[in-house]
């Protein structure tokens, strides 16, 4: 008389509203409509019974003063209601809507202690095909979670990886720091002008008016001044070489083309 009604009352809400698992609702409900179960259920010898802690406020408290405690926003007292506002269902997948299961439904057959028990062959049937279902949702289970652990795993692979490659470029990045730190002012120009031009090789990148042309007409015009015939030198081949890359501007090339012949020759 208790819990039948709640048993019905829940399973017809979720399934109007398309939340039951249908496998789940059709194997209990073929064998609650079976006769002989039904006539041991009418004459006490079987009984529904709801245990368990996410069985629901309605299945543990007494209809008539059943008071339910309802739990409010951040900072705003609880209220008492007649009614859960919450219901608790089970899945194989947090995202999944449609195959939800509730929890702690037993069907509880009495019998004397040394009596064994009447055979329910329609529960025997049932038990069979819900067995072969409960087979078929642990295996996408088990599918789901080996994809979740590959997934895991390639992420931590990813990450151990950054992680080195974040190691590698902090040493490296020391090291340039050690070597620019050891550098002179025109050994400095120099070195950025060939960081500029392997940056752009390696990323493709031809801007006649980009960083790699207005750093490189720097050094021309510095190296002219310059009195160390080796770093004069030094000089001139990287701007021959950032020229074979990108191209003088031809309007200029001319004038270029003077201030590096000069600029060998009294090196």
């Amino acid at each position: 008389r208790f819990y039948h009604p709640v048993f019905a009352r829940e399973s017809q809400m979720l399934k109007k509203r398309g939340f039951l698992d249908k496998g789940w609702r059709e194997t209990v409900e073929a064998l609650l409509d079976d006769a002989d179960i039904q006539k041991r259920l009418e004459n006490n010898e079987a009984f529904l019974l709801r245990v368990g802690r996410h069985s629901g406020a309605e299945s543990v408290t007494l209809n008539g003063v059943r008071s339910i405690r309802i739990m409010k926003g951040k900072g705003q007292n609880p209220s008492w209601e007649p009614e859960a506002k919450t219901i608790w269902r089970a899945s194989g997948d947090l995202q999944d809507k449609r195959h939800l299961r509730p929890f702690g439904w037993l069907l509880v057959e009495m019998s004397e202690p040394e009596e064994t028990p009447p055979s329910w062959p329609a529960a025997e049937q049932l038990a069979k095909r819900f067995h072969n279902e409960m087979q078929s949702w642990l295996a996408g289970v088990r599918s789901s979670q080996q994809q979740m652990e590959k997934k895991v795993r390639a992420e931590r692979e990813r990450a151990q990886q950054q992680a080195r490659e974040a190691a590698v470029e902090a040493t490296a990045e020391k090291e340039r720091a050690r070597r620019l730190a050891s550098m002179s002012e025109e050994e400095r120009l120099i070195e950025a002008v060939r960081n500029l031009l392997e940056r752009d090789r390696q990323t493709n990148r031809r801007q006649a008016g980009g960083e790699l042309n207005q750093k490189r007409l720097e050094l021309l015009e510095a190296a002219l001044t310059w009195a160390d015939p080796s770093l004069r030198g030094q000089a001139a081949d990287l701007l021959a070489d950032t020229a074979r890359w990108l191209p003088w501007a031809r309007k200029r090339k001319q004038e270029i083309g003077e201030k590096l012949g000069k600029l060998r020759e009294e090196g």
